[in-house]
């Protein structure tokens, strides 16, 4: 009988444990679970309680390219950030139906702000980085990794905390 019951109550706290971070950056949305939060900026659940309506999340993206570039001399390394972006979200506090006070997490579900935009990749023409060629043009420009980030963030005021990071390769 006592296994069975160690099995029962493992079972249970199972399903007790905090929700964890869920976030789809194609439609931005997801959940952030309570503890996720409280355990970002260090709060109690009381703490919590109370600044739960000022809590905001923001969704960041970023690639990154390395090169190979020639400028008529040796070759050189160089990195391209080619894309960039924030959206701040549109997020809801969840609450047990016990009380008010009780947060139980974040819904996440879509943007309401944000900014994006993407920058050229080196190529043949372009003016060479100073520290290269001193003025000389771009002769040569191969890809050789790329890589794309994002990330999301809880904001409170003006204290940021990284709850997921994530990076691809192409």
């Amino acid at each position: 009988m006592l296994p069975q019951l160690a099995a029962a109550g493992a079972a249970l706290a199972v399903g007790l444990a905090p929700a964890p971070v869920t976030f789809d950056p194609s439609t931005n949305s997801g959940y952030v679970g309570a503890t996720e939060v409280r355990e970002a900026f260090g709060w109690s659940a009381t703490t919590l309680s109370a600044r739960a309506a000022g809590v905001a999340f923001q969704h960041g993206f970023w690639g990154e390219d390395t090169y190979t570039v020639s400028c008529g001399g040796s070759p050189f390394r160089m990195v391209h950030q080619h894309d960039y972006g924030h959206y701040e979200l549109n997020v809801s506090v969840t609450r047990a139906s016990s009380g008010y006070r009780d947060v139980t997490g974040f819904r996440i579900d879509g943007a309401h702000a944000g900014i994006s935009g993407t920058t050229p990749a080196p190529s043949p023409g372009d003016p060479c980085p100073q520290e290269h060629a001193g003025g000389s043009k771009v002769t040569r420009s191969s890809l050789v990794t790329s890589v794309s980030t994002w990330s999301l963030a809880a904001v409170w005021k003006d204290v940021h905390r990284v709850l997921l990071l994530r990076k691809t390769r192409a």
